[in-house]
């Protein structure tokens, strides 16, 4: 494979999960801007609370915080998108800290589109516990897999200098 073949499915791969970030922020946008995502929500109480409410009712009776679990749930999963698609550590803190920045603005911005949700510092707290959470495990992640290379690598430049030889 020549160097411009090789940079060429780089930079497509980049495209394929930069596409598939946006698409992600834009879908968790839309989603907390949608009065639609209270109505699913409520649903899904309901049927637990109809099929098992023995064990449902002392599970939602404990939830202090409201839906902010599924806060960290949705902005982590946009984020695990986002951080995957960046292509340097550097770029993954900078995509990191804006991330925070648009879902604290997405929370701030819900009465303006929705007319059954308000802003709520709790979610708010929440997006940001799911992007952060994220973006150490993808750091963990990266570093790990970087250590592997690293001592996968002396052996490998061994054998292929064996060859060139």
């Amino acid at each position: 494979m020549t160097g411009g073949t090789a940079a060429t499915l780089r930079l497509r791969a980049v495209g394929w999960r930069g596409a598939l970030a946006l698409s992600a922020v834009v879908g968790a946008t839309a989603l907390m801007w949608s009065d639609g995502a209270v109505g699913v929500w409520k649903a899904m109480v309901d049927f637990a609370l109809r099929s098992n409410g023995a064990v449902t009712e002392p599970v939602m009776g404990a939830r202090m915080w409201g839906d902010a679990d599924l806060h960290v749930l949705v902005w982590g999963a946009v984020a695990l998108f986002v951080l995957l698609a960046m292509p340097s550590a550097g770029a993954r803190w900078r995509a990191t800290i804006c991330l925070v920045g648009w879902s604290w603005f997405v929370e701030l911005a819900q009465p303006w589109f929705t007319d059954i949700r308000s802003r709520q510092f709790v979610d708010a707290l929440g997006n940001t516990i799911g992007i952060v959470g994220m973006f150490l495990l993808v750091t963990l992640w990266a570093r790990t897999r970087r250590r592997r290379a690293i001592f996968a690598g002396s052996e490998r430049t061994e054998g292929m200098g064996a060859e060139l030889r």
